[in-house]
C-alpha cells in the first residue's frame, strides 16, 4: 500500500499527472477512508490547479484520519487544505480552515503566510 503513494509521487514529480491520479483513484476504491490516498489526491489536484477538488480530498483526508495519523500529516493536510480553499475563491471556508490550523499548530510557518 505504501508503495502506491510512492508510485504516485513519482509519477506525478515525472510530469505524469493522471497516471497518478488514476492509481490513487484505484487505491481509494479499495477504501475510501483512506487518509493518506486522499491527502496525496489532494496535494496533486492542488498541483494540477483543481483547487475545489483537491480541498474536498484534503478535509476527507483530516475528517476520516485515525486518531494516531502523524500530526505532521495532519498539519500538511490542513495547510494544503486553507491554500485550496483560498485558490478555488472559498474565503469564508478558508477563514474557518486557518483558525483551525492556528488553534491545533500554533506558530507553524505555513499559517502565518496563508494569513498574510
Amino acid at each position: 500500500r505504501e508503495l502506491d503513494l510512492e508510485l504516485s509521487a513519482a509519477l506525478a514529480d515525472a510530469g505524469a499527472a493522471e497516471p497518478a491520479v488514476r492509481l490513487l483513484d484505484e487505491r481509494l476504491k479499495q477504501d475510501e477512508n483512506d487518509a493518506d490516498a486522499l491527502l496525496a489526491r489532494g496535494a496533486l489536484r492542488l498541483r494540477q490547479g483543481a483547487a475545489s477538488d483537491a480541498a474536498t480530498d484534503l478535509n476527507a483526508a483530516i475528517r476520516v484520519a485515525r486518531p494516531d495519523w502523524p500530526r505532521t500529516q495532519l498539519a500538511m493536510a490542513r495547510v494544503l487544505a486553507t491554500e485550496s480553499l483560498l485558490s478555488a475563491g472559498r474565503l469564508a471556508e478558508a477563514r474557518v480552515g486557518l483558525e483551525q490550523l492556528q488553534r491545533d499548530f500554533p506558530g507553524i510557518p505555513a499559517a502565518m503566510l496563508l494569513d498574510a
